[in-house]
């Protein structure tokens, strides 16, 4: 500290506070080394305290070469010196990673571009880029979109490049079951095996062929069909129009009925029954009266109700119980905004303040993608559907989630969303 005071009184500080004041950022100097001397010269200008971050900023704002960055500054309200420096940062990340690629080089869009979800994204600009992976090269039209930091080429010019075959997204091969004759398929006693089959090879139903003077016969399910390359192309921007794929998918539930198929009770999820662990100080809640549902979702509610019962998801109760919840149906919203229906929940606020959390880490999709391995060739994005419903309750924590609605008490045999401790037990069952 001593030291500190020495040095101070050897500075001038009308000097610093110049030389801070007209600090910029050099060409060829990173943000963090321009931050980090800007933070340096302004711990010797004595500045009161409410300017430490303020005058910093400032500076930044004033200082940064990037002219985009700037501008995004300017826009925010309340910007601090932290936002700011991130703002610096992930402009300078993207810069690094667009290829010298400027907006007063891009040609203004001429087609719509939509997100995975079906939703359009502003675009500011195409331009002709060349990639190159190994020996492979391949020139394409990229398109800059807003929100998007790096390249994502899309995956007909990953087909060019050789990362996904040229049939993609086409169902890679047929799965066949063989046993011999008078057997049934996938019995024990007879003989199963899988073999893959060429799409072409897999006409027909039915094929008899001789395997160790044995009759086999061979049972081939149907896939979903081919792709018509003439309707997926540059035009369409590889994706096959809407037909194709309603016909695709219907084939698809018919070859795989027990993965599609959720009109009956729900399958159980492995590792055993969901145990929910309340502290030492829990103490009951239970409300005697349903809360009030309009009249025009009363219909709707009792539906999904009695569907719920069906797939083995809620049952009735007719014992006392110490615990009961209300029922909150909460409106459901279409991408345009208007109401279409309700959604059933169930308020369990004052369980979760006694529930014991098993916390687990949810992996993040940066952190899945980064973990395949660089010789994977085929990719599959899943959505569970009705997955908490799919892990099962133990008997003696079932009243636990029981709730109450105009038509009477109900209690979970399987996880609900709304309970503290669903999404642990389930990520942790997935991972």
């Amino acid at each position: 500290m001593d030291m500190q005071h020495h040095l101070r009184r050897q500075r001038n500080i009308i000097i610093d506070r110049r030389d801070f004041n007209t600090r910029v950022q050099q060409q060829g100097e990173t943000f963090d080394e321009f931050l980090c001397t800007l933070r340096e010269t302004a711990s010797f200008r004595d500045f009161c305290t409410f300017c430490t971050d303020d005058r910093p900023r400032d500076r930044l704002v004033a200082g940064v070469q990037d002219e985009d960055a700037r501008r995004r500054m300017l826009e925010m309200p309340e910007l601090t010196l932290q936002s700011a420096a991130h703002i610096c940062r992930v402009s300078e990340n993207a810069s690094s990673s667009t290829f010298g690629i400027r907006q007063s080089n891009l040609t203004p869009p001429t087609t719509r571009l939509l997100s995975a979800d079906s939703r359009e994204v502003q675009c500011f600009g195409t331009c002709s880029l060349t990639l190159r992976l190994g020996r492979v090269q391949h020139t394409v039209e990229a398109a800059v979109v807003k929100m998007l930091n790096g390249p994502l080429p899309s995956w007909h010019d990953n087909i060019k490049l050789g990362i996904l075959p040229e049939n993609y997204p086409q169902q890679i091969k047929a799965m066949t079951m063989t046993a011999a004759a008078g057997d049934a398929v996938g019995d024990a006693a007879g003989v199963a095996a899988e073999e893959d089959v060429d799409r072409g090879e897999a006409d027909d139903d039915h094929i008899s062929s001789a395997r160790d003077n044995r009759c086999v016969k061979t049972t081939t399910q149907k896939m979903p069909p081919r792709w018509n390359p003439k309707t997926v192309g540059a035009a369409s921007r590889g994706v096959p129009p809407l037909h194709e794929r309603q016909e695709h998918f219907s084939q698809m539930k018919a070859a795989f009925p027990r993965v599609f198929d959720a009109s009956g009770p729900l399958r159980e999820m492995a590792g055993g029954k969901m145990k929910i662990e309340l502290t030492e100080d829990a103490v009951p809640f239970a409300t005697h009266a349903p809360r009030a549902i309009p009249f025009c979702w009363r219909d709707g509610v009792r539906e999904q109700l009695d569907d719920m019962i069906r797939k083995e998801v809620i049952e009735p109760v007719d014992h006392p119980t110490l615990w009961c919840h209300p029922l909150v149906p909460v409106p459901k919203t279409s991408e345009s905004g208007a109401v279409s229906g309700c959604r059933l929940t169930v308020d369990f606020t004052r369980l979760n303040k006694f529930v014991k959390r098993p916390v687990h880490p949810l992996r993040s999709t940066h952190d899945a993608v980064a973990s395949i391995g660089t010789e994977a060739r085929f990719f599959t994005k899943l959505d569970a559907k009705a997955g908490y419903h799919q892990i099962p309750i133990r008997e003696e924590d079932k009243d636990l989630t029981t709730f109450i609605g105009p038509w009477g008490r109900f209690r979970f045999r399987r996880a609900v969303m709304g309970l503290v401790s669903s999404g642990d037990v389930y990520d942790q069952r997935g991972d």
